[in-house]
């Protein structure tokens, strides 16, 4: 099973600069996607820990560059939230195309980050896709 959360398919991928900009920028999106507690970013000893780790995450999605088109053979399940701003549902049942296999889509309520405040249903949700794997195998 290849299980993705808030993410495009590979055909609707957009290369990015974020990783490129001043540390304002990169707390302006943190604060955007409502992932990161404004009141830490105003410290300058967790900015120091926090932005660099953010900056390299940013950096790999950013750059990444499709490398094979070869489907995959396993099912894949993804999950999102309705109201993120970085993924719409056509983006998310985009991956449907990759597999040879079943394609499943769980909503959730939220936005990119719709498990921080309510993991339960993602993992509830997660385990069952899981055990179905399994009980075909």
């Amino acid at each position: 099973l290849l299980a993705v959360s808030a993410r495009e398919a590979p055909q609707f991928h957009q290369p990015g600069l974020l990783h490129l900009q001043d540390d304002e920028a990169l707390c302006h999106e943190l604060l955007r996607l409502d992932g990161t507690d404004p009141a830490l970013l105003t410290l300058p000893e967790v900015r120091e820990l926090i932005l660099p780790t953010m900056r390299a995450d940013y950096a790999l999605i950013e750059q990444w560059q499709l490398s094979s088109r070869q489907l995959l053979s396993c099912p894949i399940a993804a999950f999102m939230g309705r109201e993120d701003p970085e993924l719409d549902r056509q983006q998310a049942e985009g991956w449907a195309s990759w597999t040879t296999a079943s394609f499943t889509l769980d909503c959730f309520g939220g936005g990119h980050f719709y498990f921080r405040e309510h993991p339960q249903p993602l993992l509830s949700r997660l385990l069952a896709r899981l055990s179905a794997v399994q009980a075909l195998s």
